[in-house]
């Protein structure tokens, strides 16, 4: 009796074929590991694979692996966030043939499974409800400042001072901030003497950060000299727009 009923359980076995596993390769082994059946020496199924064990175990069982990988499901969604500012970006959607674009605030491409893909527009309090956890875990933006100096000299400008509030702000908003002080100069001035005079401004930015709690050892500074002009001058022009320095911080 139990013979034939484990005979019936066979039989219905090598009746089915599970689906292909949505993009694998029927013939990858190494990246899909397929699951195996069993069945009684001699009674593998016509179209089973030649790897079929020819020698039965104990109890006359022969081993084989199945046709196809266990099938798998997708739930996908990508959406689309604004940035902090409010700006929105964009970004392209490619799966199986399908291109969608998704330009818009909390515009949404669902995937179901392979050429399954939906337009959607995703809540964005439903956002905040199932992710907020997770949105809160990323780390800060990145976040660039800058500060000017009086001419020829590495004293900061009145302006500036409330610039430095803002950086001391967002540094304690971050629990290991790495800061990159760069200095600049306009083209007024030797070139030697504008490399010295930049790399005395980054550290005397330095020496602000430090004094207002910021470790020294997640500060690297730089001068840059005149190399690098954000308002493109002639030599010898005295432009207060590059005689700054460049806070960048992660």
């Amino acid at each position: 009796m139990i013979s034939k009923f484990i005979t019936a359980l066979v039989v219905l076995a090598s009746n089915f074929s599970p689906p292909i596993c949505t993009g694998a390769d029927p013939g990858d082994t190494q990246k899909a590991p397929r699951p195996s059946r069993s069945v009684r020496a001699g009674e593998a199924p016509s179209n089973a694979p030649k790897t079929v064990t020819n020698t039965p175990d104990e109890e006359g069982w022969s081993t084989f692996p199945l046709k196809y990988p266990a099938p798998v499901t997708r739930n996908d969604r990508i959406t689309l966030v604004p940035k902090a500012n409010g700006t929105v970006g964009a970004v392209v959607v490619r799966q199986n043939g399908i291109e969608m674009l998704l330009d818009k605030a909390y515009a949404s491409a669902h995937i179901e499974g392979q050429g399954l893909v939906t337009r959607e527009s995703y809540d964005p309090q439903k956002i905040a409800e199932e992710y907020g956890d997770a949105l809160r875990a990323l780390p800060p933006r990145p976040a660039k400042f800058l500060v000017y100096f009086r001419e020829g000299k590495d004293l900061l400008t009145d302006e500036s001072g409330q610039e430095i509030e803002k950086i001391i702000a967002d540094l304690g908003s971050r629990p290991e901030p790495d800061v990159q002080v760069i200095g600049h100069t306009d083209t007024a001035g030797g070139r030697e003497y504008n490399d010295k005079l930049s790399l005395q401004r980054a550290e005397r930015v330095r020496a602000v950060l430090t004094h207002r709690g910021i470790k020294e050892s997640s500060i690297s500074v730089a001068g840059h000299g005149e190399r690098e002009l954000l308002v493109p001058t002639q030599d010898g022009v005295v432009e207060a727009g590059n005689r700054r320095v460049e806070i960048n911080v992660r």
